[in-house]
């Protein structure tokens, strides 16, 4: 859920009826050509749409995007050449909400952390508040070759951005402390919002029972990992691991599930 950052003293009913503009920019080169983080972003724009909100997101003209229902949604085509993929959503991104705003101004610019501080930037031509969510480090340290010019470009954007922003929302205490050291965020704008599951779906059962109904073995012991198989989950190192654990441990299996 996203948070409210109505003034203060609005009533419930004025915060219901706030307008939104998402914005949200997604590609990994090993990712399928419709990523499925982008799930993410749907489920946030119909809680705010059912909740009684007006909602328009701006995606990459994915086939998902095309789909949708209950909110509205303004795809945007991308040019598809490394450099320029992030630099054309940035910019058609950008004049698409300023058209937008012209029949629909937004109280909120929302937006999943990129590279390009453009969000904040609509926002503040829109004279609307800007929030920020950060799922994970800003500016990931991949590998060694990121440590260059571009490596210290984003950095600097992150702190410019993130540090502008009226809210930062983040998933864990730990990334509240980084945006807040690393990026000169002001605690008091940052807003934790840990990832939630729904008990009534997702509830503990026997695990032999689970275990024969999707044809493990039971009496097996099983490290497992659930997730994308993108290359910064860091699925590498797992299986380096499962090679020594298996040294000592033979009976010990490796279940991978995305």
């Amino acid at each position: 859920a996203a948070p409210h950052v109505a003034g203060e003293g609005s009533s419930p009913s004025a915060s219901a009826r706030m307008r939104w503009f998402i914005l949200s920019y997604w590609y990994e080169p090993d990712a399928p050509s419709d990523p499925v983080g982008i799930v993410r972003l749907w489920a946030l724009a119909r809680q705010l749409a059912e909740q009684g909100d007006s909602v328009t997101v701006f995606p990459p003209r994915y086939r998902s995007a095309l789909l949708q229902r209950g909110f509205s949604t303004v795809p945007i085509p991308l040019l598809s050449w490394p450099v320029l993929r992030p630099i054309s959503y940035a910019i058609l991104s950008c004049i698409a909400g300023l058209i937008r705003a012209w029949r629909l101004k937004p109280d909120i610019v929302y937006y999943r952390w990129m590279d390009s501080p453009h969000p904040l930037l609509l926002a503040r031509l829109l004279g609307a508040r800007c929030v920020c969510e950060v799922s994970g480090e800003p500016v990931p340290d991949w590998s060694e070759a990121d440590r260059t010019f571009k490596r210290r470009l984003k950095h600097w954007l992150a702190s410019f951005a993130l540090s502008r922003c009226d809210r930062v929302v983040v998933l864990t205490d730990g990334l509240r402390d980084l945006v807040v050291d690393r990026y000169r965020v002001a605690p008091e704008r940052v807003a934790v919002l840990p990832s939630g599951t729904d008990t009534s779906v997702f509830v503990p059962q026997k695990a032999e029972a689970c275990r024969r109904r999707v044809g493990l073995t039971p009496d097996r012991d099983y490290i497992g990992f659930v997730g994308s198989f993108y290359r910064y989950q860091g699925l590498p190192c797992l299986l380096d691991a499962m090679v020594i654990i298996r040294r000592t441990l033979p009976s010990v299996h490796l279940l991978l599930v995305g």
